[in-house]
């Protein structure tokens, strides 16, 4: 072999391995990723959180997250709480690293949402939002959390394909009821600054957000009986300073407060 063949071998060689590095450091990122969604997003929940793909974009974005399953507390009939087929966050991963995070839009795309009265009383949506409210009134009284921390704000927030499962104690059906919405759009979503983390925040605005409006949207179809429910949940809102969740709370008592009285 002379020496013109054995340099161009060699130089083959090395772009192949080149190739194969970076593939194996997305293939890594996106790992690695999916792992933080699992942690972070029980450590903000309280509750199971899993994805079947996480895929983050490097420079140029789009962040996807597929087929996203926040499991229900105990005590539910369903084993999920929410279900998502897919989240597109418009942003790379390089927009995460400043402490306030613009993000121009995120689309949610098939949604299923589980809505129950637990035996001894309280929704399921309550024991998620205490934990949430708790996390973040933990991290509020740490003596050693910053005054600024992180902040996320997205322009554009599109919810769609949209299924609430209201349960029999839930819904004003006695039975219970499966209700169907197109598309929901909401603009300048918020979060209070925090120390929790981007992923923390995220996670737990889009869940409290989603809620949020989902609950607003189907509200005149959900029973009396979850309003002391909710009560309990809306109660610590203004403590912990989460637009959302308080807003969630002035929704529904809004909302509820003129239905009939009575466990229908």
């Amino acid at each position: 072999m002379n020496r013109f063949a054995l340099w161009r071998r060699r130089l083959v060689w090395t772009v192949v391995s080149a190739a194969l590095l970076l593939v194996l450091a997305f293939v890594s990122i996106d790992f690695l990723a999916a792992m933080a969604l699992r942690s972070v997003g029980s450590s903000a929940l309280g509750v199971s959180v899993d994805a079947s793909n996480v895929h983050v974009g490097l420079t140029n974005g789009p962040c996807t997250i597929a087929n996203l399953a926040i499991q229900n507390p105990a005590g539910c009939t369903e084993a999920n709480f929410l279900l998502v087929r897919t989240i597109s966050v418009d942003a790379s991963a390089k927009a995460f690293l400043e402490p306030v995070v613009m993000i121009p839009s995120v689309s949610i795309t098939g949604i299923t949402l589980d809505l129950e009265r637990l035996s001894e009383g309280g929704t399921n949506a309550q024991v998620l939002l205490n934990h949430m409210a708790k996390v973040k009134g933990t991290q509020r009284q740490d003596p050693t959390a910053s005054s600024q921390g992180t902040r996320v704000i997205i322009a554009e927030l599109v919810l769609s394909d949209i299924t609430l499962h209201a349960g029999a104690r839930v819904s004003i059906v006695p039975l219970g009821a499966t209700l169907h919405k197109d598309r929901i759009v909401l603009k300048n979503v918020d979060s209070a600054a925090s120390d929790l983390g981007v992923g923390h925040q995220l996670i737990s605005l889009l869940t409290e957000t989603v809620v949020a409006a989902i609950i607003d949207s189907f509200g005149d179809q959900l029973s009396s009986a979850v309003k002391s429910a909710i009560q309990g949940a809306a109660s610590v809102l203004d403590e912990v300073g989460g637009k959302q969740l308080q807003d969630l709370g002035n929704s529904i008592g809004k909302i509820l407060g003129g239905l009939p009285k009575g466990d229908s």
